[in-house]
């Protein structure tokens, strides 16, 4: 089975399985269609359409995928002759570079909830992680109530050879879909853009009412022509144009059927819904592009990025490196003080007086040198090691080294 019919394999279907006991019931919540009012079909495909779900999933997704993943010893230096180093650090598989395989992972937890990958083995060596499709996955438990076989397609797999990574849930063993949560959220923005899409190709028109002030009664013929005539006139392009009514037709009051946008409350429901978007998933409007005083969540760029960070960067961070270390690393691994970590440092970055004075402060105090600040700058080290000093004020001397100095002083004398 190939890696892409393994990711793609089921997802035209667009709905879910159950996954064992205490499943959620979802089957068939997301492929629903309409609900026989006409509302939209919610799918992770029309979901996506939405810009602004499409730009917080990719959002999430792209900066997860781009920051450095590394294994570290108990020393919290970057471990780079471990087996894992390379597959977590570089390559997953033989199809995607690092950033490709944890756009994707994210993606498919903050979509369908889980992201599934089939951990490829020589020995016991890990060489791959095979992404698939969590909607063709499916798995039985043992008697003793863990997970025992996932059945992927037609194929059967240990659960020692699956890497699973899922979203909050209320279940312990499948992660819950945010197109099922924000399913309702997601529908009304859907229906409200189709509304706005069929309003704008009337040109803002509604229907109207003609009465016949006539002495004779209009034959068929004459209102089908009428009706054709109608249907012309009242396409977009012919806004403005004049059109002849039949004898004795006039329309009612001589008023000019249109609505106004903003007295149909069309854009309001449009821009609330970007706002409730934003929040299902966890995302600052500001980061999208979405900016007005309702989504003013924090007074500067930097603060947004900090709550970004905080409440909705890290939690899945800590997630996945949980699940990587307990079905990745060895026993004795963890022993060692070895975890996989992600790098956050990049995030942090402020503005430039902000650095200037955070760095003034980390070399004066000690607590960073200079080639750790250059590290931060993507700069060079210094040469010959001059930038591993760490320095600090000599005003900033501790009073049992003040006291050395004293008697060092009266020995001298």
């Amino acid at each position: 089975m190939s890696i892409w019919h393994r990711v793609y394999g089921g997802s035209i279907r667009g709905g879910w399985r159950t996954h064992g006991p205490g499943s959620d019931g979802l089957v068939g919540a997301l492929d629903s269609g309409s609900d026989g009012a006409g509302e939209a079909t919610v799918n992770a495909e029309s979901a996506m359409r939405l810009s602004a779900f499409h730009a917080c999933i990719s959002l999430r997704a792209e900066i997860i995928g781009s920051l450095p993943l590394h294994l570290r010893d108990a020393n919290k230096n970057v471990v780079r002759d471990h087996p894992l180093s390379l597959l977590l650090s570089v390559s997953p598989n033989a199809n995607q570079t690092k950033p490709e395989f944890w756009s994707l992972a994210t993606a498919m937890q903050d979509i369908k909830g889980n992201s599934v990958s089939i951990i490829e083995r020589i020995g016991k060596k890990p060489v791959a992680l095979t992404p698939v499709d969590p909607d063709d996955c499916s798995f039985d438990y043992n008697k003793s109530g863990s997970r025992k076989v996932w059945t992927i397609g037609k194929e059967k797999f240990n659960d020692d050879d699956i890497l699973h990574l899922r979203g909050f849930s209320l279940k312990s063993d499948w992660g819950t879909p945010r197109l099922e949560l924000g399913r309702h959220i997601l529908q009304a923005q859907l229906t409200a853009n189709n509304s706005a899409l069929r309003a704008f190709r009337q040109g803002l028109k509604v229907g109207g009412f003609f009465v016949n002030e006539g002495t004779r009664d209009l034959g068929g013929p004459e209102l089908a022509q009428f009706a054709e005539r109608l249907n012309f006139f009242g396409r977009p392009e012919n806004a403005g144009k004049w059109m002849t009514l039949l004898k004795g037709l006039k329309p009612i009051a001589g008023t000019e059927f249109s609505v106004k946008p903003a007295d149909a409350q069309l854009l309001e429901s449009r821009y609330f819904g970007i706002e409730e978007i934003c929040r299902l998933c966890s995302v600052p409007p500001q980061l999208i592009g979405h900016t007005n005083k309702a989504s003013s969540w924090a007074s500067s760029i930097e603060n947004v990025n900090l709550f970004f960070l905080m409440y909705s960067i890290q939690p899945t961070l800590i997630r996945n490196e949980a699940s990587i270390t307990k079905k990745l690393l060895t026993p004795e691994d963890f022993a060692k003080g070895i975890s996989p970590k992600f790098n956050i440092r990049g995030l942090l970055r402020s503005d430039m007086k902000t650095q200037t004075l955070m760095f003034a402060s980390a070399l004066q105090n000690g607590y960073y040198n200079q080639d750790e600040v250059r590290d931060f700058l993507d700069e060079p080290p210094l040469p010959n090691g001059e930038g591993k000093v760490y320095r600090v004020q000599l005003n900033m001397a501790g009073a049992a080294d003040n006291a050395l100095g004293a008697n060092n002083e009266k020995g001298d004398d």
